[in-house]
């Protein structure tokens, strides 16, 4: 158990008998009818009222990816049978912004709100789900579960996502996280596809699972699950439903990546993640505290599956690999590019998160160029030696040069 739970909730397990007796109390609670047939996935915008800049909006300057966990949840929640929809905010926010005609007439809050309601009450979900990807993202979050609570309080809300987890991981900020969060039921931490989908079956109680990383905020003992459940590489080979995120228009209301400027206009972007974790131990980096140590990688065919799928049925002329790490095994990106080539993709692609310099050789530059890179970006951090040092940067200064 994290030490930041200590202080405000007392751990779970699965194999103690009063255990089971109190969440099945509370999931008789939070689903009187114990059914989840419909679920409501929540992207908020990615910053807040205040923060938003018209004119930056309106020259399509913010980025606008798509909520790619979101997409990965709804894959596995449809196979179970459940039926999912995703409201991305971002996109909605910026889509009104490029269409709106004065400044003033436009009211960020409203927008968002209007759509967010509109969206909940067509659609009478039986349980919503939000996620806050960057710190940056916290205030939007909660102003977005708030209203989802004040409008609909009898739906539970649950709350995942890497800046959440961050927090969770931190005696002091789990504090501040839950209070902030208040009208959060749940929060699922770390990678959720597997969680949340036991969770569904929990309550349906159609599958005899075990739930993992959850944390029952609303409950009067405060629940709390610490077992893990993170895929693991043979169930990462999977493809998101991309259908649910807007895919063909994200790259029309805002920008996916740092090289969108070298590709033709109309050119449709989008992202895709081919590995999960870092080799690096970074100080500064909070990936291991997300993904754990070491790097999970995806089948070759399975990526160059979902690259055909994306430019056959949605038009992607590029995309932006997410990966923290894409380079990760020498010979596996080389097989990976080559097989682009050879299968005849077609789909550009960058590194906007950034690359190893250490990994960047000769061969795998020419193995990249020629499978339709258009530019990638280190990680540098500091040209001081003993600084990357310090930080345990997994490069050197000869990498950067």
């Amino acid at each position: 158990m994290p030490d930041s739970f200590k202080d405000n909730s007392k751990p779970i397990l699965y194999e103690n008998g009063e255990s089971c007796k109190l969440i099945d109390e509370e999931l008789n609670r939070l689903f009187p009818k114990r059914s989840i047939k419909r679920v409501l996935l929540v992207m908020p915008p990615e910053i807040d009222a205040e923060k938003f800049d018209y004119e930056v909006g309106k020259r399509y300057r913010y980025w606008n990816c798509p909520p790619y966990g979101l997409g990965i949840i709804a894959s596995h929640l449809r196979k179970y049978g459940s039926e999912v929809k995703i409201i991305n905010l971002n996109n909605e926010m910026l889509k009104a912004c490029k269409a709106s005609q004065l400044k003033d007439l436009f009211n960020f809050d409203e927008i968002w709100k209007s759509f967010l309601l509109n969206e909940i009450d067509s659609f009478n979900p039986d349980i919503i789900g939000v996620t806050c990807l960057f710190t940056i993202t916290h205030r939007s979050a909660v102003q977005a579960c708030n209203e989802i609570k004040r409008f609909v309080p009898n739906i539970p809300l649950a709350l995942g996502g890497v800046h959440i987890t961050n927090c969770f991981m931190d005696r002091e900020e789990s504090k501040d996280i839950i209070n902030d969060f208040s009208a959060v039921d749940l929060f699922f931490l770390f990678e959720g596809e597997f969680a949340f989908l036991n969770f569904v079956k929990k309550v349906n109680r159609t599958d005899k699972v075990d739930l993992f990383q959850v944390y029952f905020n609303t409950s009067p003992s405060k629940l709390y699950i610490p077992d893990k459940r993170i895929p693991i590489e043979d169930e990462i080979n999977i493809i998101l439903a991309h259908d649910l995120l807007a895919t063909k228009e994200l790259s029309e209301n805002g920008v996916i990546g740092a090289f969108h400027c070298f590709k033709e206009k109309g050119t449709r972007f989008t992202v895709m993640l081919s590995n999960r974790g870092c080799r690096g131990s970074c100080t500064y980096c909070s990936v291991r505290n997300f993904n754990g140590i070491g790097v999970r990688h995806r089948s070759i065919q399975s990526i160059i599956d979902e690259m055909l799928y994306l430019k056959d049925q949605f038009g992607i002329g590029h995309i932006m690999w997410l990966d923290d790490d894409l380079l990760h095994d020498h010979n596996r990106a080389l097989s990976l590019f080559n097989e682009i080539v050879r299968q005849n993709v077609g789909i550009t692609w960058d590194c906007s998160n950034g690359v190893v310099a250490a990994s960047c050789t000769e061969e795998i530059i020419a193995a990249a160029a020629e499978s339709g890179c258009i530019g990638l970006i280190l990680g540098v951090e500091t040209g001081n030696a003993a600084m990357l040092k310090k930080v345990r940067k997994p490069s050197s200064i000869k990498n950067f040069i």
